[in-house]
């Protein structure tokens, strides 16, 4: 006779709450027999160790102790008279394969004290387990090893780490463990951690932070800190991550240097001989997860496209506030689905309005295809969150402020409005016509038709310097094309540059699109381009504003073999025009 995890369970659902038989067999579907046979083993046990017993009474199950003393019964029981349960003894077996090397069956087998038939039942059934993981069990020299994917193998150790373990600085602090089976995992957990120099762990987060000129949150270097242990047993162990799918993006990041000056420093000049680019690439990208900078083009125009259709699909206002708000939320927020990161696990429906949530959830699960990445219900939450700040009402606006601006700008209708919408854009809603129809902006004379091969730098030359952007800018821009131009895309075939991207400012006071129909394609980053728009503008409201409308244009298929096939860039506005009188 032993004790369970059912045992224990339905002593602790009693414990100060009398349920009726009924209830138990209901909920673990046994029968009433099964049930009065649970209580008569656990009291057996209650006895043994001197614990008031359970009793029965009009078909109710009663069990009266103080919860401090429940515990500290659990506690006490020994590993010799707790009976684990199959998937119980599951998650040990990997735990030992996770946590501990030289694993062999028949060191499980003596230890659970089971069958080596039972030994090989668990681990077949492992096996469909980890294939979610592409991982798998293999033998080497008679210990069977786990194997696979290096990056989800770090992952699946992560996430069993992450259930026990949490790190703050150098300390490690781990869940006070009470069942038995809990216990037996921590105890390979703590002897696999003790390995690890936590001190080196808090020294490479506080460098990091010091190099990014940024504060990460405590969760972040919780979760980073954990996924650090993984990372260096793997690393001392000769495990060396080889490949990266997006390494020419982050390997041209500033950040990538700096994580690569700190984990020279730290950990890598012990061995020369190895190359680990892969391995500071994997861990830049976990970085960045938790850190925004505007130059992360490889998913700028992927996050303001499926924002802009976020908004327009909830009919609200483009407000540069609010966008900037939600990229700057949602870049870094990219890299950590890509990583299955999660900073909170539990999130707080009570302080948010739940019909925002459920529109936003709606718009984003309509407009998914936008991103690479899907969303998990942390960033949906997080999402709406930063909208319900934009539609409730606000304070008062300052009637000073207010006439100051109009002072300054009454001349110019046009100047007015902007400078209002984006002083005081929380508190407007806009029912003026768009002042960005493309077609209304888009001038015969910013309009190249061309039939011969031209590179990117030709085309900035001749089209923007002098005239909308400075001579000294245009290096500035053709580096930010060259390194990262294929991020640029908005459609196959449809590349959009805006100013706004690369922090530059227009000549004049003017905002201009450039629409350049090219008959041979234009390689950039060694994709093609037919069609190119380059925008300038004055401030993010604007460059938001004809970004949205250039992305409408760019998504019908129609339209843009209309474009290209016209001879004349009048042809071209009369086809743009038409699609607006729509």
């Amino acid at each position: 006779m032993s004790l369970t995890k059912v045992y224990l369970d339905i002593l602790t659902e009693i414990n100060n709450n009398p349920i009726s038989i009924n209830i138990l067999v209901e909920k673990y579907k046994i029968t009433t027999r099964a049930v009065r046979y649970y209580i008569d083993n656990i009291n057996y046990y209650l006895k043994k160790y001197s614990m008031p017993e359970i009793y029965i009474k009009n078909g109710k199950l009663y069990f009266d102790i103080d919860d401090n003393a429940l515990i500290s019964f659990i506690d006490k029981i020994p590993i010799r008279e707790y009976l684990l349960s199959q998937e119980e003894r599951k998650q040990y077996i990997l735990f030992n394969f996770l946590f501990k090397n030289n694993v062999t069956i028949s060191r499980l087998e003596r230890f659970l004290n089971v069958s080596r038939t039972t030994i090989k039942n668990d681990i077949n059934d492992l096996k469909k387990y980890l294939n979610n993981f592409d991982l798998y069990f293999y033998l080497d020299i008679n210990k069977i090893i786990l194997g696979g994917n290096e990056k989800k193998l770090r992952h699946l150790k992560f996430l069993n780490m992450l259930q026990y373990v949490s790190i703050e600085s150098n300390e490690v602090n781990y869940i006070k463990a009470v069942y038995p089976n809990e216990k037996m995992e921590l105890s390979i957990l703590k002897e696999y951690i003790s390995k690890i120099d936590i001190n080196v762990i808090n020294d490479i987060i506080v460098e990091v932070e010091k190099k990014f000129k940024s504060a990460f949150s405590n969760k972040f270097k919780n979760i980073m800190s954990i996924y650090l242990i993984a990372t260096l047993e793997r690393i001392k162990t000769n495990h060396i991550i080889n490949k990266k799918n997006n390494a020419d993006f982050l390997i041209k990041l500033p950040e990538y240097k700096k994580i690569q000056y700190i984990f020279n420093h730290f950990l890598l000049t012990r061995d020369n001989n190895k190359n680990y680019k892969y391995e500071i690439l994997h861990l830049t990208e976990y970085f960045i997860s938790e850190y925004y900078n505007e130059h992360f083009y490889e998913n700028k125009i992927i996050s303001e496209k499926f924002i802009l259709k976020i908004l327009e699909c909830m009919n609200i206002p483009i407000e540069e506030e609010l966008v900037n708000e939600l990229i700057r939320y949602l870049l870094p927020a990219i890299y950590r689905i890509k990583n299955n990161f999660c900073i909170d696990d539990k999130l707080d429906f009570y302080n948010l309005d739940i019909s925002i949530f459920n529109k936003v959830k709606l718009c984003v699960n309509d407009n998914m295809s936008y991103l690479q990445e899907p969303l998990r219900e942390e960033e949906i939450y997080y999402i709406s969150k930063i909208i319900e700040k934009y539609i409730y009402p606000y304070d008062k606006i300052s009637l000073k402020e207010l006439i100051k601006i109009i002072d300054k700008n009454y001349n110019s209708k046009e100047i007015l409005i902007e400078k209002i919408k984006k002083k005081f854009s929380k508190f407007i809603y806009n029912d003026i016509k768009d002042v960005y129809d493309i077609s209304k902006i888009l001038k015969r004379k910013n309009i190249h038709i061309l039939k011969n091969n031209i590179n990117i730098q030709n085309i900035l030359n001749n089209f923007l310097a002098d005239k909308y952007i400075n001579n000294k800018d245009i290096d500035l821009f053709a580096n930010i094309l060259n390194k990262f131009g294929q991020y640029f895309f908005i459609k196959e075939k449809v590349f959009l540059i805006s100013n706004m991207y690369t922090n530059i400012n227009s000549c004049e006071n003017t905002s201009s699109v450039h629409l350049i129909v090219c008959d041979k394609p234009i390689i950039i980053n060694d994709k093609e381009a037919n069609i190119l728009f380059f925008i300038i503008a004055n401030n993010k409201t604007e460059h938001l504003q004809m970004v949205s409308q250039i992305m409408k244009i760019a998504e019908d298929d129609i339209l843009i073999n209309d474009i290209i096939n016209q001879k004349s860039s009048e042809n071209i506005i009369l086809v743009i025009e038409k699609y607006y009188s729509k």
